[in-house]
This record gives C-alpha cells, structure tokens and sequence, in this order.
C-alpha cells in the first residue's frame, strides 16, 4: 500500500519517527539504525510496510530496502508478526542475521532479547532454504581472479550479500576482497560491509 514515505521529520521519539507528507504527519515505528539516521526538521525517506491486523493498525518503517526486505521475510513466517520482526531486526543487522540464519546458529538468534530457541529455530528453518534458494548455488562464482576457490563459508557469505540487495557480481568482488580461510559466514559479511562504508 505504501511502499516509501518521503518528507520533513517532525518529531523522533522512543522506536519510532513522524514523517509529514503533504500535510499530513505519518507515525511510524523504526529500528535504531533509523533513529540514527535522521535529524528533525530535516527530509527523509522511509521505505514503509502497512500492516493491519487484528491487533491493530500500524506503519512500519526502514532507512534501507535490505532492512525491510529482512523484515518481509520474518512476517511471512507463522507466528510472527510484525512488532516481533521488528525486535530481531533490533538486536541484529540485517547481514548478520542472514548470515546467522544460512550458518544455522540457533544460539546466535536467542542472544537477541524476546527471541526464544522456537523462534530461533523456526526462523532458520522458514528462512535458509528461501534465502540460499533464491540464489541457486550454481550461479555464485566458483573462483576468484586470482583461482582461488570459494570456501563454503564464503559461499554463504555472498548469498547473504545477495540477500540484502546487491548483485551476484557486487557480492562475489566485495567477499573476495576480504576472504581468508578462517572467518566465519558473519565474519565475512561484516568485514566485505565495511568496505561499501568507504
């Protein structure tokens, strides 16, 4: 219904942001990330996910499309709902829980408050297969310029990167660049991040 809202910031308050478009002041509940990322008075684009259910009407809201691409594959699962997605997106980037959800660490999710080992579990259950799936195995590169062959973490690691939104080659380049044989799936997802900070 409302893909992104586009406008003057009116007011910031505790989990969530009151955008004024045309008029009218949409409140909309956000992560941190966009708390961080915005300043009142100023223009801001939020994308935006209408939910209406009931327990009620509500508008949620993310600085990046990653974020609510995440948060779209959380709800879809049975059981949670909006304001749960909303808490694991909280306690986790959105690279770290793909990369948590395609290595399978159930621990990893309970660590992140109001998410219990059900949950944890049904999360990497709904979610691995759909987020290695829609990028089949065949199509990651089997080597780098350099020969080198991928290693299963880093495999991985380039899925969760296409999970969030960049391309097959943008993924590949950037874990390339910051591939070594011991680092973990999250390890490489954080540090191939950092590069596109630069």
């Amino acid at each position: 219904m409302y893909n992104y809202l586009k406008g003057k910031v009116d007011q910031i308050g505790n989990g969530f942001v009151v955008i004024e478009c045309g008029g009218i002041g949409y409140e909309v509940a956000v992560l941190d990330t966009a708390i961080l990322a915005i300043k009142s008075g100023e223009e801001a684009k939020i994308y935006t996910y209408f939910s209406a259910s009931e327990s009620g009407i509500g508008l949620y809201g993310f600085i990046k499309k990653e974020e609510k691409a995440m948060f779209l594959r959380l709800i879809s699962i049975s059981g949670i709902g909006p304001k749960a997605a909303m808490t694991v997106l909280s306690g986790v980037t959105v690279g770290g829980l793909a990369s948590i959800i395609l290595s399978g660490d159930v621990v990893a999710l309970t660590k992140i408050k109001g998410v219990g080992k059900k949950t944890a579990e049904r999360i990497i259950l709904e979610l691995k297969d759909k987020i290695s799936g829609e990028y089949a195995a065949q199509d990651l590169p089997k080597q780098s310029e350099g020969g080198l062959i991928l290693s299963d973490a880093a495999k991985d690691a380039v899925l969760a990167l296409m999970s969030m939104g960049y391309t097959k080659n943008e993924s590949a380049n950037l874990i390339k660049s910051v591939a070594k044989p011991d680092l973990s799936i999250e390890e490489l997802v954080i540090l191939a991040l950092r590069q596109t900070d630069r």
